[in-house]
């Protein structure tokens, strides 16, 4: 699991490869089917997330074959404090760059 926060740019990159047996990843493969796979790049509303136990159900914006990662390719999604933070303890399979909301 790779983790970068760029504090200047309010960035968060994840980079999760290779555990498409997680709990998480099952559940995603199951709504998406094929879509899903170690180069699947997931965009996700965080900011519609909903808590159930330790599964997150949320609105999948879009998951697209990525090539490579290159941050300027990826739309950024604004997402709550809680969900950033339970992000940064969870286990995906793929790359999510996300934009953490400012603190009110």
């Amino acid at each position: 699991m790779k983790i970068e926060y760029q504090k200047n740019a309010n960035l968060l990159k994840v980079d999760l490869k290779d555990s498409l047996d997680n709990t998480f990843c099952r559940k995603l493969k199951g709504l998406l089917g094929d879509q899903v796979g170690p180069k699947t790049l997931l965009m996700l509303d965080f900011a519609r997330v909903e808590f159930l136990g330790s599964h997150i159900v949320s609105y999948i914006i879009g998951a697209y074959e990525a090539v490579n990662f290159e941050a300027s390719r990826l739309k950024l999604i604004n997402v709550s404090e809680s969900a950033y933070l339970f992000l940064q303890s969870f286990k995906f399979d793929a790359m999510f760059v996300i934009q953490k909301q400012p603190s009110v």
